[in-house]
């Protein structure tokens, strides 16, 4: 094909010179109208100049032959005029813009653009090699698909983060989120990713729960529009797990007594020696005396207990820190920082949930059965918050060395008024805990994040675009599902997840920050997982990250996807990214001769010069349904693009079949927990002589009278040595006393509601 391509004829100047002309036109009309036939009114009877337009349009009356034809010649000769001007314009003034192999003004070029027909589409498919459903090989993302010679074809780019850019209604996910999961669903067993999405319209759970359900995959939803069809996540329960992990892993110390090595050898068969890391270690071996004791701790075993348990205190503390990373970047989500005046009131809010955060975690120093998952909630903080009163009470019975005293001293120490504000921004934060719907999400935890990749799941986050408050648990789950499975990751020998995970992140730029989302791009893809951020432009990403950060996440996403963009600054960053090519313009241009006025030909001019690959306002009116695919140090490919609905019998397209599951808790009898009763010698007297009376009540509404004995002493024996009486004193103690702690927390959760209104 020829690679020439003209300057149109009805360019702008052509344009200007055709409207100026139709302008003109009435004008040059009119005035031949009545100049032309003064050489006949003039011989009228009568006549007088003065009234030269009175005697004119008498003739025009009585002469409407003359007058059409006059109209008419006119009419031609103008107009034959023009265009033979216009015409000789066209002929004269050519500018041929050329292709050339030069790059000194720029190397960029498609590879292949099948909206004018150019390039070959080989050239498109060895960057994205091209697979069927039945041949599909490594997962990826899906660049586009179309359907040759019966058989649909997906171009693919694996290892690799991606960007989507397209504005609302412009297909994303029917030309790319669709036909990636369908291909990625298709791969064998082993090969399958595990899949996240963010499902704004709950449309992709629609489609494609029932082709990955039939594919093996466990579908799993997080139903934020409807919470009783929903799996439970607690978002706490990371940070919960660390935390118990931390005060309960002395357990795992195994103390090995021996009397002979060999015995000894038998023993630690497998099983790694700590300073060296290897089997039957025989520099360890040699070391120990013939009797003696040695640990086994971390699947490794220690010459010296003391070793061991230094280790073990050593991951304590590495634990502990990371359930307060966790707690941190959970407040962050809750509270971000937005450089406004308001952070002041936001840190303080976050310092105050970090308190009673921990504080309900350090339960566990003392007893790792006193607290259970389940009771630690944000639902429960949120309701904690409304009695200043009393959380002031509990904060300051807290021991000095409490991390929980520490992190709240500054907040809660503040003057009324301003704490009174940091109040009011911690419970606009919590506000949403309080929803019926989403206590029935987050009190519970179904979906274990550190087992996500064992087999294929699809995980679909419907969250409602209407009611943007929720779009906050999307977040906080994508944030701690990447950290989680990066420990996973760091655990493994080759320091990469089993299986990996893709995450589809519909709508990114109205999803609430994700903490450090910078870093996770930069490490992610190592381990395994793998981001594909759809957004409408590239403002969303500024405005919710910054500038710089903005930057980094768009240089770690290597494969770009353009649909469509409405925003300006958007396609000229897309247009300077697709770069620029080295064209040759050759100029025929025309001058006057200033001796015989006529116009002449000038000899053409040739120049090299460097234009935009696709100017911003053409990627704006990118024709439907053509995109651009483009990789970091790669040329770019303009393609069509098909949509997945045209193949939805195909791709088995449709909602999942599967008996419905009915979600719901009772938060207050269930999931509440009291921290507050906790603070040493709170109400402690009181609630001990109110359960001793009503006990003492019962008691003789069908016995004689009795003497209760001391409730302390009474529960501090032995159950074996308690008497039948005893035992059922005891029994209906504990009845009473939760009976009584169950009206302790309604009476602070009304409470709790009182305050709020």
């Amino acid at each position: 094909m020829d690679n020439q391509e003209k300057k149109k004829f009805w360019n702008k100047p052509r344009k200007e010179s055709l409207i100026n002309s139709i302008i003109i036109f009435p004008f040059v009309l009119g005035v031949g109208i009545v100049i032309i036939p003064f050489l006949k009114v003039w011989k009228m009877e009568g006549f007088k100049l003065f009234k030269y337009f009175d005697f004119l349009w008498l003739f025009i009356k009585t002469n409407p032959v003359f007058i059409i034809l006059l109209c008419v010649i006119l009419t031609t000769i103008f107009w034959t005029i023009a265009f033979t001007v216009i015409l000789i314009k066209k002929e004269l003034e050519k500018v041929y813009i050329k292709e050339v192999d030069s790059t000194e003004y720029g190397a960029a070029k498609w590879i292949v653009n099948e909206l004018k027909n150019k390039g070959k589409i080989d050239n498109f498919n060895e960057l994205y090699p091209s697979h069927s459903l039945i041949n599909s090989e490594q997962p990826g993302w899906a660049t586009r698909f179309i359907k040759n010679k019966n058989e649909l074809v997906f171009n693919i780019r694996d290892n690799t983060h991606a960007v989507c850019l397209g504005a609302t209604n412009s297909g994303k996910s029917q030309k790319i989120v669709m036909p990636s999961a369908i291909y990625n669903a298709n791969l064998t067993s082993e090969k399958q990713p595990c899949m996240v999405f963010t499902d704004p319209k709950g449309e992709l759970y629609q489609n494609l729960s029932k082709p990955l359900q039939e594919k093996g995959y466990e579908v799993l939803t997080l139903n934020l529009r409807d919470a009783k069809l929903s799996s439970s996540w607690n978002p706490l329960a990371i940070a919960f797990k660390y935390y118990y992990d931390s005060v309960t892993l002395h357990e795992q110390i195994k103390r090995v007594n021996f009397n002979n090595l060999e015995e000894l050898k038998e023993k630690l068969k497998g099983i790694k020696c700590y300073d060296h890391e290897e089997s039957f270690c025989y520099d360890c071996l040699n070391s120990l005396e013939e009797k003696g004791q040695v640990a086994i701790f971390e699947k490794m075993w220690f010459r010296k207990v003391s070793k061991a348990e230094l280790l073990c205190e050593t991951m304590k503390r590495e634990l502990k820190s990371f359930a307060i990373e966790e707690i941190n970047d959970l407040v962050l989500t809750i509270w971000p920082l937005k450089g406004s005046d308001n952070d002041h009131f936001s840190t303080m809010a976050g310092s105050i949930a970090k308190c009673l955060m921990l504080g309900m975690l350090e339960i566990l120093d003392k007893d790792p059965n006193e607290l259970t998952l389940e009771m630690f909630n944000l639902p429960t903080i949120g309701i904690l918050v409304a009695d200043r009163q009393k959380m002031k009470q509990w904060h300051n019975s807290l021991s000095l060395k409490s991390m929980a005293r520490i992190v709240g001293s500054n907040a809660l120490k503040t003057g009324d008024k301003e704490l009174g504000s940091i109040l009011s921004t911690l419970d606009r934060g919590l506000q949403i805990y309080q929803d019926i719907g989403i206590q029935t999400i987050v009190c519970k935890n179904d979906i274990n994040l550190f087992t996500f990749t064992d087999k294929p799941k699809a995980l679909f986050l419907i969250v409602p675009d209407e009611k943007t408050n929720r779009h906050i648990l999307a977040s906080l789950f994508v944030s701690q599902l990447y950290k989680a499975n990066v420990l996973v990751a760091n655990s493994q020998s080759n320091k990469r997840l089993p299986r990996d995970i893709q995450f589809y992140l519909d709508e990114f730029g109205n999803m609430p920050m994700i903490p450090n989302f910078q870093g996770f791009v930069t490490v992610a893809r190592s381990r395994g997982m793998f981001f594909l951020l759809i957004l409408q432009d590239f403002l969303q990403l500024d405005q919710k990250y910054g500038k710089e950060n903005g930057g980094i996440i768009r240089s770690n996403c290597n494969l770009n996807i353009y649909i469509q963009t409405n925003d300006t600054q958007t396609a000229e960053m897309y247009s300077k990214m697709l770069g620029d090519q080295t064209v040759e313009v050759v100029s025929y241009t025309t001058s006057r001769d200033p001796k015989t006025k006529k116009i002449i030909k000038n000899p053409p001019q040739t120049r090299l010069e460097g234009m935009p690959l696709i100017k911003p306002g053409d990627l704006m009116k990118l024709r439907n349904p053509y995109g651009i695919i483009f990789s970091s140090k790669e040329n770019p490919g303009l393609v069509y693009m098909e949509s997945a609905w045209k193949f939805a019998k195909e791709f088995n397209l449709g909602k999942e079949r599967k008996e419905k599951e009915i979600n719901t808790v009772d938060f207050l009898n269930d999931y509440f927990f009291n921290l507050f009763s906790y603070v040493p010698g709170k109400n402690n007297i009181d609630v001990d002589i109110l359960v001793k009376h009503e006990t003492e009540r019962e008691i003789s509404q069908s016995k004689e009278k009795i003497e209760l004995p001391n409730i302390t002493s009474l529960l501090a024996k032995a159950p074996s040595e308690r008497t039948p009486e005893e035992r059922e004193i005891v029994e209906k103690y504990r009845n009473i006393q939760t009976k009584i702690n169950k009206e302790e927390n309604k009476n602070l959760i009304n409470k709790s509601k009182q305050d709020l209104k």
